[in-house]
């Protein structure tokens, strides 16, 4: 009765010295059908995808006017208060009204488009805010990116007016 046991034991187990001769016995097949498959990718790549272009830049946060002058130095309370500014400010410059004032801008793309295409996020949470656009043309890319970058500024401005 144990030798019956150990024949079933054995019977269930999986025997990798066989599933590796399996493999090596269709072995031209798998090849042949991993050569199929990087072909239809390299297909579609070429030609079913779009290229597409991207355009970014760094906003520099300061909850202080002139952070160049040389009458203070900069405290650490200053750069805390920019970390918790900066989610803030990704907030305002995802809002539509801001949108629609690039979108104006650029003449080409409505506001949910350019929300479509732009990422803000902070820089390994500081006080650095990375805008990225990418767009299926280069140049309208980058117009939107120096838009958003030129009315960043007055926008964070005029919303907490000790800010920049």
């Amino acid at each position: 009765m144990t030798d019956n046991k150990l024949d079933m034991v054995e019977e269930d187990g999986i025997d990798l010295i066989e599933i590796l001769h399996i493999f090596w016995i269709y072995k031209y097949i798998i090849i042949a059908f991993m050569m199929i498959c990087a072909l239809g990718m390299f297909a579609k790549t070429i030609y079913f995808t779009d290229d597409t272009y991207t355009s970014s830049g760094i906003l520099y946060v300061s909850n202080k006017k002139d952070v160049y002058s040389n009458e203070e130095a900069i405290q650490k309370s200053d750069i805390d208060t920019s970390r918790s500014l900066s989610t803030t400010y990704i907030e305002i410059l995802k809002t539509v009204n801001f949108l629609d004032e690039v979108s104006k801008d650029v003449g080409k793309y409505t506001w949910s488009n350019i929300s479509q295409m732009t990422s803000i996020s902070s820089v390994n949470e500081t006080e650095l805010l990375k805008i990225t656009v990418t767009a299926k043309n280069g140049e309208d890319a980058y117009r939107i990116a120096e838009s958003i970058f030129d009315k960043a500024p007055d926008k964070l401005t005029s919303v907490y007016k000790s800010g920049e």
